[in-house]
């Protein structure tokens, strides 16, 4: 994992450490205002477990809420989800959509007829 893939808090504590440890943390401090202020590219977008659909394996990762951005047509907060994902148990339910809408759970492709074409991690709640 690299820091600007970390939570907030987390990544806190890297810049703490990386600057403790004579590396530069102002490079690391500019990416990560970046990673929480720039788009970013889909295919770049967390989706937790993606091989594992039941939740009550201790394997399975929750993915976490991100903001998806759909070019003109708008934005909205969703996550992965692996059961209506293709290959998943539930694709033929929803057409293969595994990106939710949060928290209704209905398929992004119910209220965008565009793919998302960016991505943005929220803040964290205060």
């Amino acid at each position: 994992m690299i820091a600007e893939d970390l939570p907030l808090p987390q990544l806190i504590q890297h810049l703490v450490a990386a600057a403790m440890s004579q590396e530069d943390p102002r490079a690391q401090a500019v990416r990560a205002l970046e990673r929480l202020t720039k788009w970013q590219p889909m295919d770049t977008a967390p989706k937790g477990s993606q091989d594992i659909e039941d939740t009550r394996d201790p394997a399975y990762v929750k993915p976490p809420l991100i903001l998806l951005r759909f070019g003109t047509q708008g934005m909205t907060i969703a996550s992965w989800d692996a059961y209506y994902a293709p290959g998943g148990a539930g694709e033929h339910k929803r057409d293969g959509c595994g990106w939710i809408i949060r928290p209704t759970g209905e398929p992004i492709n119910m209220h965008y007829s565009a793919e998302p074409d960016g991505w943005m991690h929220l803040p964290d709640p205060a």
